[in-house]
């Protein structure tokens, strides 16, 4: 039995002058240059100190284990992916051949209880069909959101990518308004999500 396990150390110590590790290398390289001299595993066994031996069977099972660990380790697969991004956008403009993009809306001067019409071009340049939403916002003065209002006549049909609606904007002026002025807002059209 003894000559058994004796000899599966011997075995595995001559795999070890491989190792990177310069110090177990050389110390496994001396064992197995006694075990060469000696000829016999009865001979090195009775030249190696039993502490040595100890320390040779411990590290020798510490590697077992690295040895095992390593090759458990999960093989990696790599998959290629593509996809493509949404892009929602659009452009607002002054004729339909979306030539001259609008930068601001001027509504002139305007009186109690009317309203006025400005026709834009919108074109969806997103990248998908959608529908299109119009928001008034940043009102100065605050207040002046209470006596105006923004409209339009877009219907909320799907728009096809590259296409360009017409859209009557129309400003209403409450009968009721009061101490309002001078006036400015925000215009926000954008795609639905």
């Amino acid at each position: 039995m003894k000559a058994k396990i004796l000899e599966d150390i011997y075995r595995r110590l001559q795999t070890f002058d491989r190792l990177p590790f310069d110090v177990l290398s050389k110390s496994f390289c001396m064992v197995r240059t006694l075990c060469f001299e000696t000829k016999s595993m009865f001979k090195f066994a009775r030249k190696v100190n039993k502490y040595t031996l100890v320390a040779a069977l411990v590290i020798l099972c510490l590697l077992s284990g690295l040895t095992i660990i390593v090759a458990q380790q999960p093989f990696v697969s790599s998959i290629r992916s593509r996809g493509r991004l949404r892009v929602d956008r659009v452009g607002v403009y002054n004729d339909m051949n979306c030539s001259a993009v609008i930068e601001y809306l001027d509504w002139g001067t305007l009186e109690a209880g009317s309203s006025r019409n400005v026709t834009v071009y919108i074109r969806n340049e997103g990248n998908h069909v959608t529908t299109l939403f119009l928001v008034a916002d940043n009102w100065n003065p605050v207040n002046a959101s209470d006596y105006l209002s923004l409209e339009w006549d877009y219907d909320g049909r799907m728009i096809d990518v590259m296409e360009t609606v017409e859209v009557l904007l129309t400003l209403r002026v409450s009968a009721d308004v009061e101490d309002l002025q001078d006036f400015s807002f925000d215009v926000v059209i954008g795609v639905n999500v």
